[in-house]
């Protein structure tokens, strides 16, 4: 079920959010009702969830400074990679129009699919499951010199290199109610979504042809839904290539 919380700037409801995804996660998804959320750890960015090194130092060297031992202690504890072992995460690109970079990114071929949705029925979609508390917020870029820390540990998954600052990410966290602590055998976790809610429109890549498209809408029709299917508006050579 979905949350607010202090720490994760939500934009309005009607922002438009994207998923992209190969034919084989979209039909897992079609077929499981179910949104899966990979462990921080396991994701592309090895420095995921990572305090940076840099400002490790100054917040230690303003700690010593100011003789503050029992908050340096504590702060060892705060850097400390396992905390990644349970967060779990999901990610969405924030943008009004599909991408050509997040097409050539994460999608290998003509099968591939982007869900278009917005902030709101991600919301409302995720209320389905009270096994999880849901929250969401935009991810904020920084260059390691700039990464700000509140004390709390979301802070630390909710900032992402600026490397990936053309992702304009919203993540999702799905948190499980019955589990405390790490658990390291744990690599991802899944939470039941309404789908009708959850998907707007489906997108098709930009190297689909009207086979691919006429797949897409049985599939989606063989499975109780009704969705808009588009072919892609992108016509690159690179994508193509």
């Amino acid at each position: 079920m979905y949350y607010a919380h202090r720490e994760f700037e939500i934009p309005e409801d009607d922002t438009v959010v994207w998923r992209y995804m190969d034919l084989e996660k979209f039909e897992d998804l079609i077929n499981t009702s179910q949104l899966y959320f990979p462990r921080l750890d396991r994701m592309g960015d090895l420095t995921e969830g990572l305090f940076p090194e840099i400002a490790q130092e100054r917040i230690k060297e303003n700690l010593s400074k100011q003789n503050r031992v029992s908050e340096l202690k504590g702060f060892d504890q705060i850097v400390n990679p396992r905390h990644r072992l349970d967060k779990f995460v999901s990610c969405w690109n924030l943008a009004e129009h599909e991408s050509y970079l997040l097409w050539k990114s994460y999608t290998k071929d003509a099968s591939a699919v982007a869900i278009k949705s917005t902030v709101g029925r991600l919301k409302e979609s995720l209320n389905e499951d009270n096994n999880y508390e849901i929250y969401m917020g935009e991810v904020r870029y920084h260059n390691n010199e700039d990464f700000i820390f509140r004390g709390n540990m979301y802070n630390l998954v909710m900032q992402k290199n600026a490397y990936y600052q053309a992702e304009n990410e919203l993540r999702i966290i799905a948190n499980r109610r019955d589990v405390n602590g790490s658990r390291s055998d744990v690599e991802f976790n899944r939470v039941q979504v309404d789908l009708n809610t959850l998907i707007e429109d489906i997108y098709i890549s930009p190297k689909a042809t009207q086979e691919h498209k006429a797949f897409i809408e049985k599939y989606l029709s063989d499975n109780g839904l009704s969705k808009n299917v588009f072919v892609s508006g992108i016509n690159d050579k690179w994508l193509h290539s």
